[in-house]
């Protein structure tokens, strides 16, 4: 009995002192061209990784790295109560594509080209410090927290710039920004910030037989541009369910109630494997319904839209939710 004692105690006690940790996720393609006197096994992401790690090897951090991340890796880690920092390269910037029509399009992109940006409007509060090392990805970010995402993430540093970079050097700049500021940390204190809220429950069901084209994807949950969860890629046959929550209001109109299934897939040519939802509240008399064609087909092949039907007023009380995990 004593040595079990012995053991819990050890075991809480190391788990109080051990280190924070750093998040690196990587989601680069190799350029066209491979530089001067590098051979084909050459990757930029490998040299940039390597690189970080020799950055930060004296640092009183745990690292973990992710290579060819995607949205899913993305949001996970942003949310993960352990990490102090994250540092996160790929392509960024304004674009225009043939969807987009005239105007130009926000995106901060992944290896398999999905626009994850959207995904940076949940932060935990306790990371301290976010390094999106991307091309102009400044501008992107200030635009999310201007629109409010960011008011529990009071000490949160964020390191971003305006104009084209070269990876390699902002990694360096970036991580003596982070030494300068972080050279000595104590513990993180845990914080669960809560918000007023209606429950949405959503079931996706990925049906056996699927368009041979469709991709396994990862969906974004969207109301108003307003990120409230993440459903994971999904098999044929697989059937995922969650709650997700709006933000507590006045009044609705049924408008303000419709949902976006979003894979950020940029192109129209790349149908994704989305599935069916089925959503539902507690809180409102009426259903939501896919956007479709005059056969019943849902239409979109990269996102759909899913519209309010019935009478938008509330019936319950808003009730209090997290977004965050503080366990």
């Amino acid at each position: 009995m004593r040595l079990i004692q012995i053991i819990i105690i050890l075991f809480f006690s190391f788990a109080a002192f051990a280190s924070p940790k750093v998040a690196l996720l990587v989601s680069l393609d190799n350029p066209k061209h491979r530089p001067l006197f590098k051979t084909k096994k050459w990757k930029l992401s490998s040299e940039l990784i390597e690189y970080f790690q020799k950055k930060m090897e004296k640092a009183p951090y745990e690292l973990v790295i992710f290579d060819q991340a995607d949205q899913e890796t993305l949001h996970k880690e942003l949310m993960n109560p352990d990490n102090i920092a994250l540092f996160w390269i790929s392509h960024a910037g304004s674009f225009k594509n043939k969807e987009s029509g005239l105007g130009m399009e926000d995106v901060i992109s992944d290896f398999y080209g999905k626009n994850l940006k959207d995904i940076f409007q949940l932060i935990h509060p306790n990371l301290r410090y976010l390094s999106v090392l991307g091309c102009k990805a400044e501008p992107i970010l200030n635009t999310i927290k201007t629109a409010g995402f960011y008011e529990h993430n009071n000490e949160l540093h964020i390191y971003a710039k305006t104009k084209n970079i070269f990876p390699k050097t902002e990694i360096r700049r970036s991580i003596d920004d982070f030494k300068k500021k972080f050279s000595t940390f104590s513990d993180i204190n845990q914080s669960c910030p809560t918000h007023k809220g209606y429950p949405l429950h959503i079931t996706r069901t990925i049906p056996l037989t699927v368009d041979p084209l469709g991709q396994e994807t990862a969906v974004k949950i969207l109301n108003r541009g307003r990120l409230l969860g993440l459903f994971p890629k999904a098999k044929p046959g697989e059937t995922q369910s969650r709650t997700v929550y709006l933000t507590a209001e006045s009044n609705y109109r049924a408008q303000d109630l419709k949902i976006v299934v979003d894979s950020g897939e940029l192109s129209k040519d790349n149908p994704q494997l989305i599935g069916s939802f089925e959503i539902s509240s507690p809180a409102l008399n009426g259903n939501w319904k896919a956007f479709q064609d005059g056969d019943g087909n849902i239409l979109g092949v990269t996102h759909n839209v899913y519209r309010f039907s019935g009478r938008p007023e509330i019936f319950q009380e808003a009730t209090s939710f997290s977004s965050f995990d503080c366990n």
